[in-house]
This record gives structure tokens, sequence and C-alpha cells, in this order.
């Protein structure tokens, strides 16, 4: 062969041999990054304080104070103050307890009177309705209640600062605490009343 032959061989042969080392190149060379489309949509991630806030807004709410219930009827308290202990047997016969205020009485319906000796009392007509209160504290109307079921009598001698317990004609309870004790024959009395509705 001669040399004029062997020059298109030799130009195939590098040609050839660049074309792999392009392709070679082409496939090796890494890739730029196809930027993402701004239409796509974006995810957001919570962090664990953001799970946790609602949480701890439930906790910071206050808690509702739950309203007590009313007092037992019989615990209500329908008149309080100072009393005057009628004796009977003189203008006015007793005491009576179920009006407010309480007033004088009419012999048999007076709840309580001054009795006839010096520093004695008595309870209703024929009825054994009153009690003597040796507790240290003042008592409860059901305190006063069993007092009067367990030991009742119609007459008390008593001095100041003795407690009475006493049902009244229509069932109420009341206490009454002596602040004055006449010493005198057929003179009143002075007290402290606290009534309680009926039960």
């Amino acid at each position: 062969m001669s040399d004029n032959a062997r020059w298109p061989a030799a130009i195939g042969a590098i040609a050839a041999m660049l074309g792999v080392v392009v392709a070679a190149a082409a496939y090796l060379w890494p890739r730029e990054a196809v930027p993402q489309s701004s239409h796509q949509p974006q995810t957001t991630t919570l962090t664990t304080a953001d799970a946790a806030a609602p949480a701890t807004a439930q906790e910071d709410r206050p808690t509702p104070t739950p309203t007590p219930p009313p007092p037992p009827k019989h615990d209500v308290i329908r008149w309080q103050g100072r009393i005057t202990i009628n004796t009977i047997g003189k203008s006015t016969n007793g005491t009576e307890l179920d009006p407010v205020p309480p007033h004088p009485g009419n012999g048999t319906s007076a709840d309580i009177s001054s009795w006839l000796e010096p520093g004695q009392i008595s309870g209703k007509w024929e009825e054994l309705n009153l009690a003597e209160w040796t507790g240290s504290a003042f008592p409860t109307p059901k305190q006063c209640s069993d007092q009067i079921d367990a030991n009742p009598v119609m007459y008390l001698r008593v001095r100041k600062g003795s407690v009475v317990c006493v049902r009244t004609a229509e069932g109420r309870i009341a206490a009454l605490k002596l602040v004055k004790v006449s010493a005198e024959f057929l003179e009143p009395h002075t007290a402290d009343a606290t009534i309680w509705e009926l039960p």
C-alpha cells in the first residue's frame, strides 16, 4: 500500500477514537441538578414544641370553680336576735318563737316563759319541748333537735350563759343563750335567740 493510501485510513481511525472519548466524557460528566418548579407543594415540618403548643394552651385555661350546693333548708336561720322571755301571770304570758320577730304569747300559745321561781324557765304548756345544751360550741339545729328527743323537759333552772334548745309549736328548732337571768319573782329573762327554718 502506498503512503497516499494509508492517510485516509489513519484519519478514520483517529476520528473513531475521538468519538469514543467524547461519548465517554459525556457519560461520566456530572449532570446539573434540575431546579424544582415553584408550583410544587411545600411540606411544613412541625417541631416538638409546635405539637405541644395546643396542650399547653389547654393546661393554662383556669379550671372553673364548682358552685357549692345550698345548705339544707333546716340549717337556714329564720330569725336571729335578742328576745325577752316573758313571765306567766302578768300582762304577757310567755314568748312565742314562730312569729318573725318573736312576740309575747298568750298563755298556752307560748313556746317558753319565765317561770314562777327565780332563775327558772318553762316550756310549752303541758309539753316537753325544752332541753339544756351542755356542749362547748353553739349547737346546730340537728344537735338541738337530738338533745330535745333524748332529754326532754318542761322546766329548767338556768343561769347567765346557759343555752336552751326549744321546739316551737310549729316544729321549728331554736337555741337560746341566756344573757340575763332575773333573780326576782315573776321577772322576765333576756336571751340571744337563733331560730331555724322547718326541715
